[in-house]
């Protein structure tokens, strides 16, 4: 399609541009913004709604590429484009508004606004962690508004930055929010149950998932946690983020009856897969299986089981360099805390014997000594700018 420009017949073109707007429709807004006159050209030519919306969109918004992810909207005449500059000049509304586009429009393939959403949710997550030393009313004022469907979504994409205190003060309004007459079952239902896994994965490894499977009934929490195991296998044969789910969250659950039912649908989903003949997914249900047995036997040998170097720990001859040494480097932020915690776990670690220390207290270096093993500590205070 980075070519059609090129083409005569009139008819292909079309085709061709009505195919790409339907899975990429903000190439089709790259090409008419560019310089290229021939392909604009071509582009003002085809009779597509969608495409004729684009060129609408590009020349009536004030914001044109916020606006993108209102395209079907403006397409279906459920809001007009000066609707939707007023909608984008409010972060909050919009956020708002594209969370409601990601419901309703599941089943789109594009990304046209889920990296927006991405984008947005993320700003709050970082405006929480920055106000980590706060009080809470200051600290999570920037998500007062959110509804718990929001919320799920601003958990969901911060997840690689968000702090442990940010997600649970999140998760708590969440959980306020949804009150008495909402359950973790119906807020997932009302999502289309979209990244549940994740979400799952996420409540285990901050120690929320059985606050989350208190606002259920018990048929519902039995339900949700069979589809959290069940059906791994589908997608393509390199889709394994299911499965990596799975597996995380299963090593931060210590609740024993819980975790027993999750061991128990590993078991029956391996026996599914067997019958059905499923190769991926007889592979993932034995690792996962592997793994867990592995949790709760510290004597069992995963590694070996599954062709792997050890899971559980690092040998210390993979860890040694060219001297027969090993190097280990710790950073601090240089922030008032950061050098406090530097300072202590300094006066920790001299506190051995086997403990030599060389330079300043802000950056030093600890040489371990030991008759069979020779390990250096290089501490240094990373400055916050």
């Amino acid at each position: 399609y980075r070519h059609i420009g090129e083409l005569n017949d009139d008819v292909i073109t079309n085709q061709i541009i009505e195919k790409v707007v339907v899975v990429a429709p903000n190439e089709i807004f790259n090409y008419y913004s560019s310089s290229n006159a021939v392909l604009k050209s071509k582009i003002l030519k085809s009779p597509n709604i969608q495409v004729k919306t684009i060129v609408r969109i590009i020349n009536e918004s004030k914001t044109p590429l916020k606006a993108m992810p209102f395209l079907n909207d403006i397409a279906a005449k459920k809001i007009t484009i000066e609707k939707v500059d007023e909608i984008t000049s409010n972060p909050d509304l919009y956020f708002k508004n594209l969370v409601q586009i990601k419901i309703n429009q599941q089943q789109d393939t594009t990304d046209t606004y889920t990296t927006e959403l991405s984008y947005r949710a993320l700003a709050y997550v970082r405006t929480m962690n920055e106000l980590h030393e706060a009080k809470d009313a200051e600290r999570f004022k920037c998500i007062d508004i959110m509804s718990p469907q929001d919320l799920y979504y601003i958990m969901l994409y911060g997840q690689d930055e968000i702090y442990t205190s940010s997600f649970i003060g999140s998760f708590k309004r969440m959980l306020a929010r949804m009150d008495t007459t909402v359950s973790g079952d119906s807020l997932l239902t009302s999502l289309h149950y979209q990244y549940f896994r994740t979400f799952i994965r996420m409540c285990a490894g901050y120690n929320t998932l059985n606050e989350f499977l208190a606002t259920m009934l018990e048929p519902k929490r039995i339900t949700l946690l069979t589809d959290f195991v069940s059906n791994l296998e589908n997608g393509k044969a390199d889709d394994l983020e299911g499965a990596v789910n799975v597996a995380d969250a299963f090593g931060s659950i210590s609740d024993t009856t819980l975790s027993k039912f999750l061991r128990n649908q590993v078991k029956e989903n391996y026996e599914r897969c067997y019958t059905i003949r499923n190769k991926k997914g007889l592979y993932i249900y034995a690792i996962l299986a592997a793994l867990f047995d592995g949790l709760n036997n510290p004597k069992a040998n995963i590694g070996k089981l599954l062709g792997l170097p050890p899971v559980y720990f690092m040998p210390y001859a993979d860890m040694v360099n060219d001297s027969g040494k090993v190097v280990e480097h710790f950073f601090f932020y240089g922030d008032e805390d950061g050098k406090e915690v530097m300072l202590h776990s300094g006066h920790v670690l001299l506190s051995s014997k086997s403990i030599q220390k060389l330079g300043n207290p802000l950056k030093f270096t600890l040489i371990y000594r030991s008759v069979s093993q020779k390990m250096k500590l290089h501490k240094k205070l990373l400055l916050l700018i």
